[in-house]
């Protein structure tokens, strides 16, 4: 009776940590995902302002 590690549930299960973790830095004020795609522009304004633009945005 050896239980065995299902290689799909494995890779579920890390698709579902990456995919959380995701969205937990999305919904960050420091997102690294988000400044990554609002472009070189975004990277100018500060913070606060980047933080209230994601806002307006939603």
């Amino acid at each position: 009776m050896s239980s065995r590690v299902d290689g799909k549930g494995v890779a579920w299960a890390l698709f579902f940590v990456v995919v959380l973790l995701a969205l937990f830095d999305v919904l960050s004020q420091e997102s690294v995902i988000a400044d990554f795609f609002a472009g070189p522009q975004a990277a100018e304004q500060g913070r606060i302002e980047r933080a209230v633009k994601r806002a307006m945005d939603r």
